[in-house]
């Protein structure tokens, strides 16, 4: 019978799991000429054309002072154009920048086609079950750090 696998081992495999996924998009994505962070932009300034900054960094869930900066980068490689409309400033991407997503989606979908490769349907639906039991228990630790913290004096 196998050494019984712990909370602790799970959690340092998951780690490198992560590091590994992430390490090869950058590669892949620095080949292509982007920067991190910047793939996930292109996809949602595709899905929603003419989006404000703030919007953007809402929908990323992250600072609008970041989403500036990637912004003006993108702005500058060619890839967005902002459009000023009545007092908001709104994004879209060029032509370059429709390609550029359409190379990162190659990207994204080559590394799935590899990745999930010789697992099973089952396995695939047991993966994803405890993915979104992880996700749920994460939100609901998260929500109870911030009861801690404004209980704290």
């Amino acid at each position: 019978m196998p050494d019984r696998i712990t909370a602790e081992q799970v959690e340092k495999r998951l780690f490198c799991f992560i590091h590994s996924h992430r390490n090869t998009m950058h590669r892949y994505f620095q080949s292509i000429g982007m920067f991190n962070g910047h793939p996930h932009m292109l996809f949602h300034l595709r899905r929603h054309p003419g989006i404000t900054q703030r919007e953007l960094a809402a929908l990323l869930d992250i600072s609008p002072a970041s989403v500036t900066i990637s912004i003006k980068r993108l702005e500058a490689a060619g890839l967005v154009r902002r459009k000023k409309q009545g007092r908001q400033m709104h994004l879209y991407l060029t032509d370059e920048g429709n390609a550029m997503d359409a190379a990162c989606a190659r990207g994204r979908d080559f590394m799935i086609e590899h990745l999930y490769q010789g697992l099973t349907e089952e396995e695939l639906s047991t993966l994803h079950t405890l993915l979104e039991k992880m996700t749920d228990n994460l939100q609901r630790t998260c929500a109870a750090m911030d009861t801690a913290k404004e209980e704290t004096p």
